[in-house]
């Protein structure tokens, strides 16, 4: 069904008709009479909440037609001169000149970390837009993530991290990181997410909250080549490079929950379609609410159950064992003061870690783990000093140290576990309040 709308000024009063069957009238304040229009939007604008008086911050979706503009002897029919290409109109996105009613496509759910979808590479060198909508109970996980040039630095990318929506964004000149959100989303409900951009410039929503963002640098082009990860970003066998920005995609966060309505400039985005063709059973279409899945008990050993979407985790982190459900022996070192272990890691500069170990002793000190590189100072290292847990950051500034427990050299099994998250880190032992730092 399509209405009709009219819109009447004269002096400072006005009316609204709708289908000639709702009117609303009014007057404006003050004495001024007069409305000084240089661009008029239809359809939505690059920021449409900045606009005066408006509170919408999302553009409008469905068909309009018989659009005319008529001031003194100015008289405009907007959508005709924009269908035969004259220059006074100006599109934003793909505009079709058409009207058909599309269904909404079919959620699906992304049931593991390793599940991803690989669409075509976002086309959004000058400008462009991604809407979709997300729902989960999982804190952290790449919803999506797409590569430029190595030499250029480019990339597009969204992530849950702690239960909140971060947009990443490098045009090249350095990455900006956009929290976009003040409440939690992991929440179980469906929350609609949406960026917008236009060079350097742009706005990022969550449900009714918008955050504008402007990058870094002089670059006002994004240069995005390969695929677009939806869900995920693969596995390390796929080449995929990871900027250290992505703390998410660091970690191997892979999103599990639903989503649907995956806008891409203008475009919906059949995804249920394309899981059907890409993926071998871990993207599974519909949404279904989360059932709990720990009332069953099911993981053993003292192992502490996590409720995931549709599924449950098992934290053995406290036990001595390990594997899906804490039923595996752990592997156990045991070292006399001359040995050690050294690992060489591959991977580069992060800005993430998660790190967590059991250890148990009668020695009151002694050197835990380190990291050292050759082309950098920065380092970070664990050890007991008098009973007590130290670990010492250093990222280029001087070390940071941080001391946490006592009396743990009781010859019992104590766990380690140390976050960092950029220049904000926690570290806990057992069950002890978390020592945190920045």
């Amino acid at each position: 069904m399509y209405m009709l709308s009219e819109v009447f000024l004269s002096s400072v009063q006005f009316s609204i008709t709708v289908d000639g069957v709702y009117t609303e009238r009014g007057s404006t304040a003050g004495t001024f009479n007069l409305l000084s229009s240089s661009v008029l939007f239809v359809g939505g604008a690059d920021h449409s909440a900045g606009h005066p008086g408006a509170r919408q911050h999302s553009n409008f979706v469905g068909c309009i037609k018989k659009v005319e503009f008529v001031a003194d002897s100015l008289r405009l029919e907007v959508i005709e001169l924009g269908r035969t290409g004259n220059k006074l109109i100006q599109q934003q996105g793909s505009v079709q000149y058409l009207c058909q009613e599309v269904e909404a496509p079919d959620p699906i759910t992304f049931t593991n970390k390793e599940s991803f979808l690989a669409l075509p590479s976002w086309d959004a060198a000058r400008s462009g837009s991604i809407a979709f909508k997300l729902r989960t109970n999982e804190a952290n996980g790449v919803l999506m993530y797409n590569t430029g040039a190595t030499a250029q630095g480019d990339f597009f990318a969204f992530e849950l991290l702690d239960g909140h929506v971060f947009l990443l964004l490098n045009l090249g000149s350095g990455a900006v990181k956009v929290k976009a959100t003040t409440r939690r989303v992991d929440d179980g409900q469906w929350h609609s997410v949406s960026l917008k951009r236009s060079g350097k410039s742009g706005r990022v929503t969550v449900d009714e909250s918008a955050v504008d963002f402007i990058t870094p640098g002089n670059s006002n082009q994004l240069d995005l080549e390969g695929p677009l990860y939806v869900g995920g970003v693969g596995t390390s066998a796929q080449g995929v490079l990871i900027p250290s920005e992505l703390w998410s995609g660091s970690l191997r966060y892979g999103y599990v929950g639903c989503m649907k309505d995956l806008i891409i400039n203008g475009r919906t985005v059949d995804i249920a379609g394309v899981s059907q063709k890409q993926d071998s059973g871990s993207i599974r279409p519909a949404c279904h609410t989360p059932t709990p899945q720990c009332d069953s008990q099911p993981c053993l050993n003292n192992g502490l159950c996590l409720e995931g979407w549709n599924h449950f985790t098992c934290d053995c982190s406290h036990t001595s064992y390990s594997g899906t459900v804490c039923a595996k022996d752990a592997t156990t070192l045991s070292f006399d003061g001359t040995q050690y272990m050294k690992i060489t890691v591959l991977e580069g500069p992060t800005q993430a870690e998660d790190i967590r170990l059991r250890m148990k002793t009668t020695r009151p000190s002694g050197l835990l783990f380190a990291t050292s590189s050759e082309k950098s100072a920065t380092a970070m290292s664990a050890a007991l000093e008098a009973g007590r847990f130290k670990l010492v950051l250093n990222l280029g500034d001087g070390n940071k140290v941080f001391f946490v427990g006592q009396g743990l050299n009781d010859d019992q099994w104590h766990t380690l576990h140390v976050t960092r998250r950029g220049q904000s880190m926690d570290v806990k032992v057992d069950s002890e309040a978390t020592s945190r730092g920045q």
